[in-house]
């Protein structure tokens, strides 16, 4: 059996210990935790968090590949085939920090409801415009960059 725990910010070296600080048994959390790698989807919230995501992801892979696959015959589409993949990147890279304090600073439930209706419109008007031929790359590329700038507030690794 393990010993306490210090409590955080005393001296382990010292020997200081707290005596509010709870005894960790190894064997009894060993045996009530399943190792299964789908325990996780025992739980409801998780098992529809997880497959919105896998949702999410699929359509913007499809929506990243549709943009790229409209331009590969174009004479130019040595440039244009990457630049879609850079404009789908760049606003998550350079807002990542940003959404991180809105989405710490707001509700979540609200901004990510107003993010997805966001996406939704950027990404009909997309598709619109493609159907009826009015889909420039210099259009493609901002229509495209413009459904990245939601997505960092949306993907919060390690969050809650």
């Amino acid at each position: 059996m393990a010993g306490p725990l210090p409590q955080r910010g005393s001296d382990s070296h010292r020997g200081d210990r707290s005596p509010n600080v709870e005894v960790v048994d190894d064997h009894q959390h060993s045996t009530g935790v399943s190792a299964s790698p789908f325990a996780p989807f025992r739980h409801r919230t998780f098992f529809w968090l997880w497959l919105g995501v896998v949702i999410a992801s699929i359509g913007s892979w499809g929506q990243t590949v549709g943009a790229q696959w409209l331009f590969v015959n174009d004479p130019n589409a040595a440039t244009i085939v990457p630049l879609v993949q850079t404009a789908s990147t760049l606003p998550m890279m350079l807002l990542a920090l940003p959404a991180g304090a809105l989405a710490d600073a707001f509700d979540r439930r609200w901004m990510m409801f107003v993010i997805e209706v966001y996406f939704i419109t950027v990404s009909t008007l997309l598709a619109v415009l493609t159907a009826l031929g009015m889909m420039p790359p210099a259009l493609l590329l901002t229509s495209h960059s413009q459904s990245g700038p939601g997505r960092p507030c949306c993907r919060r690794p390690g969050r809650p």
